[in-house]
């Protein structure tokens, strides 16, 4: 799978960087994309895709601060990549890319924890990244409803 390989690299890239995750942090990781992969196709439940959803944004950061840690920035550009690529792909790939903006979307209202002069960039670009997520599903949601009324 393309998308595995892309968590690969990632996490070799990251990890060789920085030592801060634990061998079962990274395997938990791995297991949430699988179910990414996995489990988020032909129209999902909304169920499933709420625990898988609640699982990453759990692992990234703390949903009841709404906030995340620096280190976990390179996850969220994970989660872009994926989008991005499925949007791209066969016609099953439409769920998980949906799944992804919705993440993303949530992922803009968060804040980093850890925010200083070395991290405040790359916070910044990453806001703007989302922000873009963030305003389309607005849009999305907003066509929805305009549709039921």
């Amino acid at each position: 799978m393309k998308l595995l390989e892309i968590f690969k690299n990632s996490k070799k890239q990251k990890t060789s960087q920085k030592n801060e995750y634990e061998k079962e942090e990274i395997a938990e990781l791995e297991n949430i994309l699988k179910q990414i992969i996995h489990n988020i196709d032909n129209e999902p439940e909304e169920e499933d895709t709420d625990i898988i959803k609640n699982k990453i944004i759990n692992f990234i950061g703390n949903s009841k601060t709404f906030s995340y840690q620096s280190k976990n920035i390179w996850i969220i550009e994970l989660v872009i990549k994926i989008k991005i690529l499925e949007n791209y792909s066969q016609d099953l790939a439409k769920y998980r890319a949906l799944f992804c903006m919705e993440l993303l979307n949530q992922l803009y209202l968060f804040e980093i924890e850890d925010l200083n002069e070395l991290n405040k960039t790359e916070f910044e670009m990453i806001r703007k990244k989302l922000y873009q997520y963030y305003r389309f599903y607005d849009k999305l949601r907003m066509e929805r409803k305009k549709k039921f009324l």
